[in-house]
């Protein structure tokens, strides 16, 4: 008996640690995302301070945004990034490739 519960409390640590890890990834994951975003950000303003942006560049940003605000919890932040998505998608639609 003292075994069996030995053995039950092992999986129920393993299923912990499980999750724990999952969760420091998906973390890992979005300040990953963050990063990239910074970036392409930085990149895209540059370029279309100086008008040389183009609509394929403007569309990755937003892929990038996208992947960046698929990592938020709901509420105010993810309503504000995803209401960026849209005005950064009225601009790519004036660009030329």
């Amino acid at each position: 008996m003292y075994f069996k519960s030995m053995g039950i409390l092992i999986l129920c640590f393993m299923f912990i640690a499980c999750e724990e890890a999952e969760e420091a990834k998906k973390e890992a994951d979005c300040a990953a995302a963050l990063i990239t975003l910074t970036t392409a950000t930085d990149s895209f303003n540059t370029k279309f301070d100086n008008g040389t942006a183009t609509k394929a560049e403007c569309d990755d940003l937003i892929i990038k945004a996208q992947a960046y605000s698929d990592c938020l919890p709901e509420g105010e932040d993810k309503t504000e990034m995803l209401a960026m998505i849209a005005q950064i998608s009225s601009v790519c639609a004036i660009l030329s490739n």
